[in-house]
Order: structure tokens, then sequence, then C-alpha cells
């Protein structure tokens, strides 16, 4: 009888420390969203890109120095 004794409490102190914790604890604030971004599209590609990572080329916005490159061969400028 004893035991099961122990077993109760020890039970009982459980559920108490759990609710506590549950209640009373305090929760991780969720990060902050990030700010948005303006976005362009690629000439070639069409992917959006935010404008602070685009290359730029009379008007044209660009996702990489390939893809400006291409666009810039097959328009006749370079």
């Amino acid at each position: 009888m004893p035991l099961l004794r122990l077993v109760f409490l020890l039970l009982l102190a459980f559920i108490a420390w759990r609710a506590y914790r549950l209640l009373f604890a305090p929760r991780p604030r969720p990060p902050a969203p990030p700010p948005l971004q303006d976005m362009v599209r690629c000439a070639v590609c069409e992917v959006h890109l935010p404008v602070t990572s685009a290359l730029r080329h009379d008007g044209q916005a660009f996702c990489g120095e390939a893809h400006k490159r291409d666009y810039l061969a097959r328009h006749g400028q370079g």
C-alpha cells in the first residue's frame, strides 16, 4: 500500500508541475515577419525578385549576370 501511495503522489506532483508550466511559464514570442519589399521581374525568365537583388540595365531588371548577357545579346546591345 505505501508503494501505491508513493506512485499516486508522484503522479499528482507531475500533473501539478505540467499544469504550472502550461499556465505560467513564459512563452517564446514568434519572430517578426520580414519587411515587405518591392519586387521586379527578370526580363529573361520572368522570375520575381526583390529590387535590392536585381541587376539593372536600361530600365530592365535581371535575376543574374547570365540573363543580363543573354538579353543584351538577343537585343543587339552587347
